[in-house]
């Protein structure tokens, strides 16, 4: 069987061998239906993008070894993965054994289709690579307005992002927390109470900061600039995939070379998205009286 390109997650533009990308994790969700509102209504994503190398063969590797976000998701898929022994095909269904899991295993697993988490209750969670060439990925972590009010007080920089998330580890006693730790009967589990209060004080703000993007403070390190900033960079991914109408989930075109056809395709594609969309903010911008220069 011959080499085949993977695809870009957003702008489905090849991967070639050798090219690096920006790796993301994504989990089925187990309740999906045939509709979708939101990015992660059908896939969720699972921690931060990590920097990985296109190895061919539908496998990818870590750029970087001593990657921190890349360390912390590791360590979250060995808490949450299903453990599975060798099936009948050895070289097809390998076995799931956390405390062994290296980023090498873990990406022949994936590739095998075995890396399964945990769901509620019998529920499973299958888990793919979302890859995203970095030129598109910067394009994504633009700023942008929420609520999609053009007005300086809603606007979002990276900057102003990784200050929310900064504030969300911000975490101060409250009225409750001093009742619970008061209602707890074994004094010697204070400090356990204490950090468990921390941890969902956290969760909550982090929850604020992200939208849907449950348990991320499972990935960020309130000491690690680094994953401070690739955090606030997945807000602002997130928000340009929703105004794109992109949503997560495993890509096509496995199995696939590319070659001069592929590019000129995506390349009429968009002149095609590009006339169309300017025809559209010319429109508007005339409807509502803004100068045509502004962005």
């Amino acid at each position: 069987m011959g080499s085949w390109c993977a695809t870009c997650g957003i702008s489905r533009m090849p991967i070639r061998e050798g090219q690096e990308v920006k790796g993301l994790l994504i989990a089925k969700k187990n309740d999906q239906t045939g509709s979708s509102c939101y990015t992660d209504d059908w896939w969720k994503p699972i921690g931060l993008p990590i920097d990985v190398k296109y190895a061919d063969y539908g496998n990818f590797e870590l750029v970087n070894p001593d990657d921190s976000n890349a360390a912390r998701l590791l360590e979250y898929l060995k808490d949450n993965v299903i453990p599975m022994e060798q099936g009948d095909n050895e070289y097809h269904d390998l076995p799931v054994v956390p405390s062994e899991f290296t980023w090498e295993k873990v990406n022949d697993i994936i590739h095998e289709e075995r890396l399964i988490l945990k769901g509620y209750g019998e529920t499973k969670q299958y888990v793919a690579w979302f890859p995203i060439h970095p030129i598109v990925y910067e394009a994504l972590v633009k700023p942008y307005y929420a609520w999609g009010i053009q007005d300086d007080e809603y606007l979002r920089t990276i900057e102003s992002s990784m200050e929310n998330i900064r504030d969300a580890f911000g975490y101060t006693e409250s009225d409750t927390d001093t009742k619970i730790k008061d209602s707890v009967e074994d004094k010697s589990k204070d400090d356990e109470v204490s950090a468990m209060l921390k941890h969902m004080s956290v969760q909550n703000n982090i929850d604020k900061v992200f939208g849907s993007f449950s348990g991320m403070e499972n990935f960020i390190a309130e000491d690690d600039e680094d994953s401070i900033r690739v955090g606030a960079e997945s807000i602002h991914m997130r928000a340009s995939m929703s105004l794109l109408r992109i949503p997560f989930s495993p890509v096509t075109g496995l199995g696939g070379q590319s070659d001069v056809e592929d590019y000129a395709t995506h390349q009429a594609l968009c002149e095609a998205i590009t006339k169309q969309g300017q025809f559209y903010i010319n429109y508007y911008k005339e409807l509502w009286g803004e100068d045509e220069n502004e962005i």
